[in-house]
């Protein structure tokens, strides 16, 4: 908020506000998918059909998933995040592109103002 409570937007910062966002959701489900592929080979490592292997298996496993799940609940809210500010910069761009069509609207209509005998007329 700028001063008097205006708002004042900056498409081309927020544009690149979004892609640094963006590198981030990438960059983020890169870490989901690289964490799964370095323990798929360890899943075992307690065993695989003795008792303890078939309780720490069973334990391992659902951290792991859990893990994962939390992960790919991250990734989804970093993703929400970036499509709430790309529809804020389609907001902020249809407003802007509205105010200027109305300046030039306002610009044109004064341009062909005929003020008489006593103005000029352009």
């Amino acid at each position: 908020m700028g001063e008097y409570g205006t708002f004042q937007a900056a498409p081309r910062r927020l544009s690149e506000a979004i892609a640094e966002m963006e590198a981030i959701v990438a960059f983020a489900k890169g870490i989901g998918v690289d964490l799964d592929d370095e323990l798929r080979p360890h899943h075992d490592w307690m065993g695989v059909d003795d008792d303890y292997a078939l309780e720490a298996g069973a334990k391992y496993r659902q951290n792991i998933k859990a893990v994962l799940d939390t992960h790919d609940e991250i990734v989804n809210g970093l993703a929400e995040i970036v499509n709430v500010r790309l529809a804020e910069l389609k907001k902020i761009s249809t407003a802007q592109g509205a105010v200027m069509e109305s300046i030039d609207q306002g610009i044109n209509a004064m341009e062909n103002l005929d003020l008489g005998q006593y103005g000029r007329r352009r």
